[in-house]
């Protein structure tokens, strides 16, 4: 992840002014970043600009709440995703759970989840709709706060 991140200093442009494009777009784009060299940064005129964004934290909100709302379609389908939960870039927080029930709210979406590293008692993740962004409470190898989501397992061969 933080080659990733360093490879989106070095080569990327964010500009908000521009519009946001389609999805598939996106994912050319990151290709384009992430096949640049991580120990050499692009000259100004070479970088690639990303529409419709202020920089890659803004960027990686609109992911948060795609994932946010994927994640609200998979219970009734399927039950019990398993979820990376990380703190990019410091990595402070790095785990894995698993999300068993979700609840919609006007301002939230609650899911319920198994933390392994606490398995007496239910936590919860929560996705804050105006933030766009997930959070999971404080506990005892935790602080609280932030957290980034991408699911894991999601088909047989991912």
């Amino acid at each position: 992840m933080t080659r990733s991140a360093r490879q989106f200093f070095y080569h990327a442009q964010f500009d908000p002014t521009l519009p946001v494009v389609e999805p598939a777009r996106y994912r050319a784009l990151i290709r384009e970043v992430i096949s640049r060299s991580p120990r050499r940064i692009s000259a100004e005129d070479r970088r690639i600009v990303i529409p419709g964004y202020e920089g890659l934290r803004a960027f990686t909100r609109a992911h948060q709440a795609r994932m946010a709302r994927h994640l609200l379609t998979v219970f009734p389908t399927r039950l019990a995703p398993i979820v990376h939960i990380v703190r990019f870039p410091q990595l402070t927080m790095n785990h894995g759970i698993v999300l068993f029930d979700c609840e919609e709210k006007e301002d939230a979406i609650r899911f319920a989840a198994y933390d392994p590293n606490v398995p007496d008692r239910r936590s919860e993740l929560t996705y804050n709709l105006e933030r766009r962004t997930f959070f999971f409470p404080a506990n005892a190898y935790w602080a609280g706060g932030r957290v980034d989501v991408i699911e894991l397992y999601r088909g047989w061969f991912y």
